[in-house]
Formats: C-alpha cells, structure tokens, sequence
C-alpha cells in the first residue's frame, strides 16, 4: 500500500492525473483463469513430475487430481473469457469521462502480489497477475522501495471481504519482510509493450528521483 502511494504521490507531483479504478469483477477474471488451468485434470503436470519422481509442492499437488474437460466446455470458458474481456475494454474506454484529456487512463497501478516476496505455502492469492493474462493485457513491473518494520505495521483495524483476504492478511509480519523489496505493477492493454516499458522507465526514474 505505501509503494502505491509513493508512486501516486510522484506522479501528481510532476502534474500527471491519476484517478480511483473501479473496473468489473476481478474475481470472475480469476475463476475464468483457474478454469483454464485444471482444462488437462493435472495430465502434463504429473507427467512432469513423474519423470524425476520428485513430490509436488502441496499447493500445487491437490489441484492437480482432476478430470480433464471437454472440447465444448472449453468452447463455454472462450465464451465467458471474451465476454469478460470487452466488458473490460468497455470500462477502460469510459475512463476518457474521468480525464481532463479527454482519452482513456493510459496506464492501471497495482501490486503484482498482496506480499512483497512468496513464502512457503502462503501464496494464497493470485488475483493481481491473473486478470492481466485474461485479459491478454499488457504489464511490467517497477521497484518501488523496500519493507521498514518501523513504518509498515500490520494494520490492527483490518477488516477481511473473505478468508482469503484474512489470511493474506495475517501472513504479513513486518520483522520478517523488514528490508525485502517491494514493486508495483503497471498494467496496459493489448500489444502495448513498447509503451508500457517507456512508462516503466519513466516512473521508475521518477520514483527514485
């Protein structure tokens, strides 16, 4: 939270318009990804693993035990995917009503990850990076600063949308993380590359300036 607000700081301190982001439901992109996943029932998974013998991490292990779908349910995933993608299209387009510009945002800031580094079965959500490869967005990642157990605190008044979210939340432990390095994800559309590194370059000189 505080590497977003740094960034959002920098950026309307050098004049530039940054507005609240309220798209369509991320976590129907995160059900349409977690469909796509499971569409072999976990075949080249154990495939791969069954090679060297070597066991599967748990988190990966029980999802990876099921049956493999269909051409016509994978058809239905397409559908719901595409769907979900031009809603969020249409949402972008409307930012143009929130911009003194008059065009769309050009850019989204986000974390790539609730946490600034993964630890050992307690990557618990994915939502941050799989609502760009639904989307078939475009994004890159800027370092930010680092974790200071004396400032980011754990926040005693937080309040869960789900059990997901709790334990996101109490996973954190500022003495832990104290010093790790934090980054936020700047996510544009399709076939954006090339511009989406110029502002990665931007506001990375930006933020350490």
């Amino acid at each position: 939270r505080r590497a977003l607000e740094i960034v959002v700081r920098t950026l309307e301190k050098l004049g530039h318009e940054v507005v609240e982001w309220k798209p369509p439901s991320h976590k129907r992109l995160g059900e349409i990804c977690f469909k796509t996943w499971f569409y072999d029932g976990g075949a080249d998974f154990r495939e791969a693993f069954g090679l060297s013998g070597e066991p599967a991490a748990p988190q990966v292990a029980a999802p990876s035990e099921g049956t493999q779908v269909n051409a016509t349910e994978i058809a239905a995933v397409n559908v719901e995917r595409r769907e979900a993608q031009k809603e969020y299209m249409e949402y972008w387009n409307s930012t143009k009503d929130q911009t003194s510009t008059g065009r769309p945002v050009d850019a989204l800031i986000c974390p790539l990850a609730p946490f600034p580094a993964a630890r050992p079965q307690k990557y618990t959500y994915y939502g941050y990076s799989t609502f760009v490869n639904v989307l078939d967005y475009t994004s890159v990642v800027v370092p930010v600063t680092t974790v200071d157990q004396n400032v980011d605190k754990v926040d005693e008044g937080f309040k869960p949308m789900d059990d997901t979210d709790k334990s996101v939340h109490d996973a954190y432990d500022p003495e832990i993380y104290d010093g790790a390095h934090v980054a936020v994800q700047l996510v544009g559309r399709r076939f954006q590359e090339e511009k989406m590194l110029a502002l990665a370059e931007f506001v990375g000189e930006a933020v350490k300036g």
